[in-house]
């Protein structure tokens, strides 16, 4: 029925596979989500060090560079104006506000070099979102 409404899904490299607790690369990734420094959900910033609460996850440099080419092809391919590459931004966009909102967060809580590290990725992505703007013009 999505497809015949014309719903756009995500491609799929962005599903996350979850592992089933107790088996090796469950410990794998409870160790690599350990690690982290700044884990967002949908009401902002959940902890600057610590683990993620439930159903968060963290930022991740490498997934916004992949919406960001992502959006590109999709614009490449079918053009400024088409539902895809509507989707594709309306994805960089989300993912976007959540480095901002976890770059206000560690400026709120005084970790400053939290937040230089956030707004730059924030302000670089911002930049190239402007720039596709007028590179499909």
């Amino acid at each position: 029925q999505l497809q015949k409404d014309g719903v756009v899904l995500p491609m799929p490299d962005a599903y996350r596979h979850v592992p089933r607790p107790g088996t090796a690369p469950a410990a794998a990734w409870a160790a690599a989500q350990a690690a982290s420094q700044v884990y967002v959900g949908a009401s902002g910033v959940s902890s600057v060090v610590g683990t993620p609460a439930a159903g968060e996850d963290a930022l991740d440099e490498a997934s916004l560079e992949r919406l960001m080419e992502e959006l590109s092809v999709a614009a490449r391919s079918h053009g400024p104006s088409d539902m895809q590459t509507a989707d594709a931004r309306a994805r960089c966009e989300s993912e976007l506000g959540r480095w901002q909102a976890a770059a206000a967060q560690a400026a709120e809580n005084c970790n400053f070099q939290e937040f230089e590290r956030l707004s730059t990725v924030a302000h670089r992505t911002a930049a190239r979102l402007q720039q596709q703007d007028t590179t499909s013009a």
